[in-house]
């Protein structure tokens, strides 16, 4: 046998199966009397199942205008009342060091402390850059340069402080922690 007749073969057996399906397929309808057809049919259809899509495509422009309005109110009373929280927050008194820069052991204020001369760096770096911009800077930009400058030189001179103070801090945690020693050594020896 060759392809020819292979392939004149496998094209009449499919024509064949596929008119015997064809058949199949229509007796029943045949059968059945036009009313059972119908209910079939509108059983047969599967109930409509709503998302968020299909539901926004049914409202008017008037819904989404409110929606949009009572969105906005909303996020405005949200404002207001962070605000107003703010303001009614006690302020930390000027000079006092931040609630994070509040070391419990000499270790932990050493790793703050190299954590604040890695900012100190990082701040001189970008300082030393926005000088540089400014010297090349066109007229135009070169005031707002100059007000970036002074900020940054600002929290230059605030993380210099708080560094400082981490110093003062571990000093104290350093002597305090040798004045529990020596105290507990004193009562050992006493013992």
């Amino acid at each position: 046998m060759n392809k020819r007749e292979v392939l004149r073969i496998v094209i009449a057996s499919s024509m064949l199966l596929g008119a015997s399906l064809a058949a199949a397929g229509q007796q029943p309808a045949q059968n059945t009397p036009p009313e059972k057809q119908t209910s079939k049919a509108t059983a047969a259809k599967p109930s409509r199942v709503w998302t968020n899509d299909s539901i926004t495509s049914l409202r008017s422009p008037e819904d989404v205008y409110v929606e949009q309005q009572q969105e906005k109110a909303a996020e405005a009373a949200q404002a207001a009342a962070k605000q107003a929280a703010a303001k009614s927050k006690p302020q930390k008194p000027i000079g006092a060091p931040a609630a994070l820069s509040n070391p419990k052991t000499p270790e932990s204020a050493d790793k703050m402390i190299a954590w604040e001369d890695r900012d100190i760096q990082a701040e001189q770096q970008f300082l030393d850059t926005l000088k540089q911009r400014l010297d090349n800077a066109p007229l135009d930009q070169k005031a707002q340069l100059e007000k970036l400058v002074q900020q940054h030189e600002q929290e230059l001179a605030a993380t210099k402080k708080e560094r400082d103070q981490l110093d003062i801090q571990k000093a104290a945690l350093e002597s305090q922690a040798a004045a529990n020693n020596s105290s507990q050594a004193s009562k050992t020896s006493s013992q």
